[in-house]
């Protein structure tokens, strides 16, 4: 049987560069393929996208399910395509998964109310649904449906939410991501002068900011072992040629002996690679940044989120502004180039506390990149709950509220 799976996109200007594959709906288009499943793999987010192209994609694939992968962002785009595809042809079941729809199935089921909704990690969730759809002969009942987990769908007049599905824990059992479906041609991120590629070698975070996406998922971080990470990245240098890597984990830095581990069995392979990956300035120290270093570390990117101490303690995070500066004199004198980011506009924000952290990013002369973010009130974070909360007290938008949700 056939699965089409799409990455929706959102922004159709391909000449927009620093794009990476996107390694969820990779991981499940290999899990699919282990399971003995056809899979197609469309990236609408670095490739043109319109609904003659999506019509013809699938009269010439003919899928018996079609994936769809959506983050808050994209999602205008992932309901554009559901819809256009539920027209044409009602009975090919339709899925979606990502962030946003973990984060808010109600919401986008009152949307979309034909789409299968896959909450949290779903390897297994979607094998299930295919075995369930390979038995059924392209269709699956309600009463076999209710015996999964960790999906959400509309029957009848009752939204149901199957209970949650659990973590997966030995993350060296998922086959690697299916990256020979990708158009890796339009992958076009570097830095250090190499071509990179992504690559996951932990999932979840243990820490509880206010406004990060994660805190849909609070189950700290599971780690894949350091021989499985390496194999990966030996394998992706051969496959594809690149030599730079983009360690995207939310903490990657969390367990130095994996690290160590990582790189040492890198060097015996004598495998050489530049990388980068984001990390926290209460992550590094002087000996572990001489260290990086000679790992190959290229580039840090740093949250340092505000300069101003009081919004930095009600966002959770966790750090100071005297560890921030630490952490980018460090990678100066290291030669190690650093990124700062900052996110301003929260609901206690004033202008104090925005020149605050402008004059803090200014006086940060360390830094290589800075880039400033719009604070958003993801679904589902505290500071979303906080946001409806506040806004309910305004009889006009909260009739908007509830009548969008």
């Amino acid at each position: 049987m056939k699965l089409l799976l799409i990455n929706a996109g959102i922004n159709q200007d391909l000449r927009e560069k620093y794009r990476n594959e996107p390694l969820g709906v990779l991981y499940l288009a290999a899990s699919a393929m282990e399971a003995g499943w056809d899979v197609k793999f469309k990236d609408f987010d670095v490739e043109p996208y319109s609904e003659q192209i999506l019509s013809s994609l699938l009269e010439e694939y003919c899928p018996d399910v079609v994936g769809i992968s959506s983050r808050s962002s994209t999602f205008p785009w992932a309901e554009r395509m559901g819809d256009f595809i539920h027209r044409i042809n009602p009975s090919i079941p339709l899925l979606i998964g990502g962030q946003h729809a973990s984060a808010a199935p109600d919401s986008v089921l009152k949307a979309a109310p034909y789409f299968y909704v896959f909450r949290g990690e779903a390897e297994e969730s979607l094998i299930a649904f295919l075995r369930l759809l390979e038995a059924g002969e392209g269709k699956v009942s309600h009463e076999s449906l209710v015996k999964l987990k960790g999906i959400s769908f509309i029957h009848g007049d009752e939204t149901v939410h199957l209970p949650d599905t659990e973590l997966i824990n030995d993350l060296d059992s998922i086959p690697w991501p299916a990256r020979e479906l990708a158009p890796f041609h339009r992958y076009i991120y570097h830095f250090a002068n190499e071509s990179s590629f992504n690559l996951m070698s932990s999932r979840g975070c243990p820490y509880k900011c206010y406004f990060c996406d994660k805190s849909i998922s609070r189950h700290g971080q599971r780690m894949r072992s350091a021989e499985s990470v390496a194999d990966e990245v030996c394998h992706c240098i051969k496959a594809m040629g690149r030599k730079a890597v983009f360690f995207c984990d939310d903490l990657f830095l969390g367990d130095k002996k994996r690290i160590d581990r990582i790189f040492e069995i890198l060097r015996e392979r004598k495998i050489s690679i530049v990388w980068q990956c984001p990390a926290r300035v209460d992550s590094i120290d002087e000996e572990f940044i001489i260290k990086l270093k000679s790992y190959g570390c290229a580039s840090l990117t740093f949250g340092v989120e505000s300069g101003d101490e009081e919004s930095l303690k009600k966002m959770g995070k966790g750090i100071s502004l005297e560890k921030s500066k630490n952490a980018l004199q460090l990678c100066k004198k290291h030669e190690i180039r650093a990124k700062s980011n900052f996110v301003i506009g929260f609901p206690w924000d004033t202008n104090v506390s925005i020149r605050n952290t402008i004059d803090f990013a200014k006086e940060l002369d360390t830094w290589d990149e800075t880039d400033f973010y719009l604070a958003t009130p993801y679904a589902s974070t505290p500071f979303y709950k906080d946001c409806l909360d506040s806004l309910k007290h305004f009889p006009i938008l909260s009739y908007v509220i509830n009548s969008t949700q």
